[in-house]
């Protein structure tokens, strides 16, 4: 189990901790990464889907004919990566849950690493 004086020491030991105990892929990697890429994938679809909406409706909105410009398209990035984002944090935070209650199984059936070492 990674203690708290090791956490308390920096990102770097305890990042050394959960590897030397349970693996990159194992302690790192796999806790959340189902969630992760859900949570990329509606965050980069949501931008990229609403940018020429956002971008034509703010054309239309300063009564731009045709192509709005720099501003214009800057302002419609910032609120369709904004909207992407916002739908994605409820994903975003089950995938810290899950790396934050991450821990191997011991052969009794009780974790033996994690936040609920013992359980």
């Amino acid at each position: 189990q990674v203690s708290s004086r090791e956490a308390a020491a920096g990102v770097l030991p305890f990042v050394r901790g959960i590897v030397a105990e349970e693996s990159v892929w194992r302690g790192l990697w796999r806790p959340g990464l189902a969630p992760n890429q859900l949570a990329m994938g509606c965050a980069i679809g949501c931008r990229n889907g609403l940018y020429p909406m956002m971008r034509d409706t703010l054309g239309w909105a300063g009564g731009a004919e045709g192509k709005v410009g720099p501003t214009g398209m800057f302002a419609a990035g910032l609120l369709a990566g904004a909207c992407g984002y916002v739908l994605a944090s409820p994903l975003l935070q089950v995938k810290t849950q899950m790396q934050a209650e991450a821990g191997r199984v011991g052969a009794d059936g009780r974790y033996e690493t994690g936040v609920r070492a013992g359980c």
